[in-house]
């Protein structure tokens, strides 16, 4: 009995820690498109990371969720289920991370992709760290950041990071998401979301690339299958 109660504690607080790294409701307000911008148009120097954890969906909104992280990316490594972060040390060390990272219970296995990273995580996750000898294996379409792709905003021209803090808010439901979207993209979801109230099958088979490279062709590919709007698109 005693056991069960200490078990029951345990876990009481561990519920409390995550609760308390990502806050409930939505994300405060305002800023949130042009702090994106701002780090897009000045990007800053990047590091990765790969988290082990026993849902890549969880993984992927938890860890995008975080100031300084900038993508995520689902995959397979050894048999588990993982996400690659890539972040930026000088918002968020790599330590940092890791601890914000355990006590979102993504540190199943630690994987560092450097020896310095080795030997921080070896200090703060003991046995579970381990120096990466492979890439992970990307994990199938559907399920990369799966929530975004449940959403009518999956078929926005959306850059990585702006497709992993949207992700992160849908999933934690801290948002809709358009905190993170241009006034032209505004524009575009709302055109979207007509174009598919009245032909549900009209977006079938567009999905969005995650090179931005090639994101202006696919916005072109994009209008072409929408609702014109009064002087656009004639």
């Amino acid at each position: 009995m005693r056991l069960n109660v200490l078990v029951f504690t345990l876990g009481v607080v561990l519920l409390a820690e995550v609760l308390v790294l990502i806050p409930p409701g939505p994300p405060p307000s305002g800023g949130r498109y042009a702090r994106l911008e701002a780090i897009e148009s000045h990007p800053p120097a990047t590091e990765k990371a790969t988290f082990a954890m026993g849902c890549y969906y969880h993984g992927e909104e938890r860890l995008g969720s975080l100031d300084g992280v900038l993508e995520t990316r689902a995959g397979i490594l050894d048999g588990r289920e993982v996400v690659e972060v890539t972040f930026d040390p000088s918002e968020l060390p790599f330590e940092q991370l890791l601890r914000d990272a355990r006590k979102l219970e993504c540190t199943s296995r630690v994987y560092a992709h450097t020896d310095d990273q080795l030997r921080v995580a070896e200090a703060v996750a003991g046995n579970k760290a381990v120096r990466l000898s492979e890439p992970a294996r990307d994990a199938i379409p559907r399920d990369r950041l799966f929530s975004l792709g449940t959403s009518n905003l999956r078929y926005l021209p959306l850059t990585p990071m702006q497709a992993t803090k949207i992700n992160a808010d849908l999933g934690l439901q801290r948002g809709d998401g358009t905190a993170w979207l241009s006034p032209h993209q505004l524009e575009l979801l709302a055109r979207i979301e007509a174009t598919l109230k009245k032909d549900p099958y009209a977006l079938d088979g567009l999905e969005r690339p995650s090179d931005p490279a090639v994101l202006p062709a696919y916005e072109v590919e994009l209008v072409e299958r929408l609702i014109p709007t009064a002087g656009k698109d004639q």
